[in-house]
């Protein structure tokens, strides 16, 4: 009974995760990756690096990375980083709690904890940030880099907006 309860809960992930992927590719109009294409990303946002970040509003806030990064490639999703999944790292409900558990926060996750002195975000040091490690396109110095394969990697612009809102001290707006 306990085996055909294991294989029904795998079925039942599974099924929700191809759910989720097809709502992305129907939102998009096709597009291999909906939440990031919300966001605006693309080869023509890109920035070179130490420029802009490619928005209307150049100033790096916290809710521009919220908003622009986090919740458009929907890092902040059921499957990603939303309740105690993916590297112990929750991204939900709100804005503030995403903030809390990155802004000068020790990684927790298994791929990371113990193996880094990073915290997820250092204010002022973008070099020393998980975040800005993990979505740099850099081999990361512990786990994975995010977003993951098969997922569309973040563009150069919002890249550059979340090292440029860590070097200016990673506030909350």
């Amino acid at each position: 009974m306990k085996r055909s309860a294991d294989a029904m809960s795998a079925f039942r992930l599974s099924l929700s995760c191809s759910l989720c992927l097809f709502m992305l590719a129907c939102d998009s109009g096709g597009s291999s990756n909906a939440a990031h294409d919300a966001g605006g990303g693309g080869a023509s946002d890109a920035a070179p690096p130490g420029g802009d970040s490619g928005s209307a509003s150049s100033s790096p806030t916290w809710t521009r990375v919220y908003n622009e990064v986090i919740a458009a490639n929907a890092c902040n999703s059921l499957f990603c980083h939303a309740g105690a999944l993916a590297g112990s790292l929750n991204l939900s409900p709100t804005q503030d709690d995403a903030y809390t558990a990155l802004f000068n926060t020790a990684a927790a996750g298994d791929k990371c904890k113990g193996k880094t002195t990073m915290k997820r975000v250092t204010p002022g040091k973008p070099d020393q940030s998980l975040l800005y490690n993990k979505l740099s396109g850099k081999p990361p110095v512990c786990g994975l880099g995010m977003p993951p394969k098969p997922y569309t990697p973040a563009t150069q612009a919002q890249i550059n907006l979340v090292r440029d809102w860590i070097a200016a001290g990673a506030k909350n707006d």
